[in-house]
């Protein structure tokens, strides 16, 4: 296995989670994750990094409460060059409130501001996963909304767990205007009649198929993931529906490859709240009807491997960060050659 992580200790935070990555104009690699005791911890904060070679020293990026937790970073570099985060402060995703910084040199950041400070509904923006930029020059953010209507005991893999009954929606926020304002779309139609009154989709992975053509696929609770579609730049959306993609209620990232060819990195196993191993990505010659020619990116059956977040590698495939049993960030690359009708794909070190 190459080398993959960006540390392999650190005495400032116990647990870590959420990785984001950004590859930037001159080849650098940027991670950025949040970190704390535990996550939901009030002394969580957001985290990050730089390849150069080698990983430098992980640095507290921001920490604007003491008494909330951070979570959620996501890195952006846009058209013009320009590197934004977006991240989450709140004691639960129900209460979110999204927060944006900048960056021009990639080394100094503006001040945190909020993201539409006047919508109180669980935080706007992207949730977790990159926005893409669509044929029409809009930047399109998946996001979603987490509700929790009641809690009650369950057993889960052999432990007695508090469960959260709850309400998940998905939407993507729209910004023409290079992130100065931003429109919510519809929210992803859910049928609660048939998969249950408390269930949903979160955490939308986005891709465009050609002009105002957009696709997602979603994080479930019901052992595979869904997958709406939109025809007129995200404002709404067809009803979700579900796919034979197997989904351990666990994020997921999809990521454009260009000449039709995506890649879906993913936990190919199906539960709820299930275990988060193996970590694989396939590939999709068909806009995501079908995945195939998967390659192992982490199998340890003991292990915890999860919310991948994918970029394109220019010239050799793609970049992609992960959790590692919330103890470590990776980050690995993966070279795709894709001149034969089977794809063939290997991690490498960066």
């Amino acid at each position: 296995m190459p080398d993959k992580f960006i540390f392999n200790s650190c005495d400032d935070f116990l647990q870590c989670h959420g990785s984001t990555v950004e590859v930037l104009p001159d080849g650098k690699i940027v991670s950025a994750w949040f970190a704390g005791t535990r996550e939901r911890h009030p002394d969580t904060g957001i985290w990050w990094s730089t390849f150069n070679r080698v990983w430098s020293k992980p640095l507290l990026l921001v920490k604007i409460s003491r008494k909330m937790a951070h979570w959620n970073p996501v890195l952006f570099l846009d058209p013009g060059k320009k590197l934004h985060l977006w991240f989450k402060v709140g004691d639960s995703p129900e209460v979110w409130e999204t927060f944006h910084m900048e960056s021009l040199d990639y080394k100094t950041w503006s001040k945190w501001d909020k993201l539409c400070p006047d919508d109180p509904n669980g935080g706007r923006g992207p949730v977790r996963g990159k926005p893409i930029v669509a044929s029409n020059g809009d930047w399109m953010a998946p996001a979603s909304i987490e509700r929790v209507q009641g809690r009650r005991l369950e057993f889960r893999q052999g432990h007695l767990s508090v469960t959260q009954d709850q309400v998940w929606d998905a939407f993507v926020d729209i910004t023409a205007d290079g992130g100065v304002t931003w429109s919510r779309s519809q929210t992803v139609p859910y049928d609660r009649g048939r998969w249950g009154q408390f269930s949903g989709v979160i955490q939308p992975s986005l891709w465009e198929s050609s002009g105002g053509k957009v696709h997602m696929l979603l994080r479930s609770m019901s052992e595979f993931l869904f997958r709406s579609d939109s025809c007129d730049f995200g404002r709404t959306w067809s009803e979700a529906a579900l796919t034979d993609i197997p989904n351990p209620n666990s994020a997921v990232d999809v990521v454009d490859l260009g000449g039709g060819l995506l890649a879906l990195v993913l936990n190919p196993t199906k539960g709820n709240w299930t275990q988060r191993t193996p970590l694989t990505a396939a590939f999709s010659r068909d806009n995501g009807i079908t995945w195939d020619n998967p390659v192992i990116i982490e199998d340890n059956p003991m292990g915890s491997y999860s919310y991948p977040a994918a970029v394109p590698w220019p010239e050799k495939g793609f970049v992609v960060s992960y959790t590692w049993n919330r103890a470590r960030i990776a980050c690995v690359g993966v070279k795709v050659d894709s001149s034969q009708k089977d794809v063939k794909a290997k991690v490498v070190s960066l």
